[in-house]
């Protein structure tokens, strides 16, 4: 069991040559707010369960989640994976803070897999399973346009440009021919 007084006065964590942080880590330390490692890559099951006052970790080079892993963080905002391939059941279960979820490679996201959340946006290029978790229907606020993100506006007011020079081409097509 954890020290109550440990699980209440630790607010920040630095292990920069942390790879793996094993089930039941930090489960409960609610007063959790940074936990930094540059080379974090394994978080296993409920690892930071119930941690809800954490808001900011580097999880870029993270490989594998386990269930639970980050269940209960509702202060989590946003979430870059850049190696994450599989996103498991109840991971971010009850992460009500949860906005927008950036995993490049993510493939496969698992049944309640994002239970009792507000719907996050998941920006996964690679989507191949997860039709349990339906992306579809929100409003998406910004996208991905090549290596970069677009504000929605900005990115209809690009398209709508795109259209009048393109129907401006195809009129001087039909002029010279």
């Amino acid at each position: 069991p954890v020290d109550a007084k440990l699980s209440c006065s630790l607010l920040f964590v630095h292990c920069p040559q942390l790879r793996k942080v094993n089930q039941s880590a930090f489960q409960g330390f609610y007063c959790l707010k940074q936990f930094f490692s540059n080379k974090l890559k394994i978080v296993q099951q409920n690892a930071f369960f119930g941690c809800s006052s954490l808001e900011n970790i580097n999880l870029s080079k993270i490989q594998v989640l386990s269930e639970g892993s980050f269940a209960f963080c509702q202060n989590l905002v946003k979430l870059q994976f850049d190696e994450l391939q599989e996103i498991p059941k109840c991971c971010f279960q009850g992460c009500n803070g949860l906005k927008l979820l950036i995993a490049p490679k993510v493939e496969t996201v698992h049944y309640r897999a994002f239970d009792e959340c507000q719907r996050p946006n998941i920006v996964a290029l690679k989507l191949k399973s997860g039709a349990q978790y339906s992306v579809t229907g929100g409003k998406i606020q910004e996208v991905m346009v090549g290596h970069g993100y677009t504000e929605r506006k900005k990115l209809l007011q690009k398209i709508r440009k795109m259209k009048k020079c393109f129907k401006l081409v195809q009129q001087l097509r039909e002029v010279f021919e």
